[in-house]
């Protein structure tokens, strides 16, 4: 009897186990679809992730400057305001993607910088995991 018991129990920790890591696996991912609109800049949401998160930003411009880009900064939210992680550049007349990498576990987001001063505007989808 004792053995059935420890079978059992064996059985439901693997079980734990598989769902656990399932879990963990479907968390550690996300992905966020929005638009930007903007002659100086925007801010995307926040993004609360786990430790050494990877961003994947794409741009899918409808109005554009040409020769021009978007600058892309990531900024970690701390006690004191926010500070600068990463940062990199899409085109603003092209469809374009760029990687941003974090540092920590901790919330983030990214400001999408315009620096012509002229109309810059499309939709962008950013996705991230850690």
């Amino acid at each position: 009897m004792f053995s059935k018991i420890k079978k059992s129990l064996g059985v439901l920790a693997f079980g734990a186990t598989i769902l656990a890591s399932t879990s963990l696996v479907y968390a550690a991912s996300g992905e966020y679809e929005s638009t930007y609109n903007m002659t100086g800049g925007v801010y995307s949401k926040y993004f609360d992730v786990g430790s050494d998160p990877t961003f994947t930003v794409y741009v899918y411009p409808e109005i554009g400057v040409e020769g021009s880009n978007i600058s892309l900064y990531l900024e970690r939210k701390t006690t004191f305001g926010h500070a600068g992680v990463d940062s990199g550049s899409v085109s603003s007349t092209v469809n374009d993607s760029e990687k941003l990498y974090g540092d920590n576990d901790a919330q983030y987001r990214i400001y999408y910088r315009n620096w012509t001063g002229h109309q810059m505007k499309g939709d962008t989808t950013i996705k991230w995991s850690y």
